[in-house]
């Protein structure tokens, strides 16, 4: 494919490789603050960077946590049901009415980036073969079309459009997690974003993949498609 995506770096959430300028960048995320009343005397401040934050509240103040959806943002830095919500960035919530409240609470999300697709390890597809016949291929004659999907112009599956500017790819490593009991397999979180030449959208998911998918599905075809400009690009951090 036209387009060489590989480079993951794992010092941190806003450390990444930007691929308009092939070169490792530090970028700050949106944030959006919420703080917490835990109920037993002591508050929470928790700090949110996606949507949806992956909780919900009853229509009604005070505004407490009465669902975390399963893998959601929320459970990962670990909000906790009952707590009540007292606090959206700068804004006091308890003397608002709840329309008022919910309100300020959409705006305040609104910035946030949206994540695209989360999709949890396929682990009935240990190797890169099985997870190959998981997720298929969309042929060269589909390219085109498939990447115009999210803004890119390419003229073909090999050849970008000359002359216009490009959509910025960013992806970077979230941790890893282990699944499996009696033969236990390491799969890594690798986040992915898409940003608007324009700047004005913004697009992101989250896949868990092991660490020969990541090998064997994209750095050695980047690294085949890249040819003798792969050491210009990645001499220093080759995978």
């Amino acid at each position: 494919m036209t387009v060489a995506l590989t480079k993951l770096v794992s010092k941190g959430a806003n450390h990444g490789f930007c691929f308009q300028c092939l070169n490792t960048c530090v970028w700050m995320e949106t944030q959006l603050v919420l703080v917490f009343d835990t109920g037993n005397g002591t508050q929470e401040t928790k700090v949110f960077t996606e949507r949806p934050l992956g909780i919900q509240f009853p229509s009604k103040m005070p505004i407490i946590v009465h669902r975390i959806r399963e893998g959601s943002q929320a459970e990962r830095i670990d909000v906790q049901l009952g707590w009540q919500l007292v606090k959206i960035g700068d804004e006091l919530v308890q003397a608002m009415t709840f329309k008022d409240a919910n309100r300020v609470f959409r705006e305040s999300i609104a910035p946030l980036p949206k994540r695209m697709v989360v999709r949890r390890a396929p682990v009935d597809a240990v190797s890169v073969a099985q997870l190959s016949d998981r997720i298929g291929s969309i042929g060269s004659a589909r390219v085109v079309s498939y990447l115009q999907q999210f803004g890119f112009a390419a003229q073909s599956a090999y050849v970008w459009q000359e002359d216009v500017k490009q959509p910025q790819v960013r992806l970077w490593l979230d941790g890893h997690r282990r699944y499996g009991v009696d033969r236990p397999h390491t799969w890594y979180v690798l986040l992915g974003k898409i940003i608007a030449s324009d700047a004005s959208s913004t697009a992101q998911w989250q896949v868990e993949r092991r660490l020969s998918h990541i090998r064997a599905l994209m750095h050695d075809r980047v690294k085949e498609d890249l040819s003798n400009e792969y050491n210009a690009y990645f001499e220093s951090s080759h995978f």
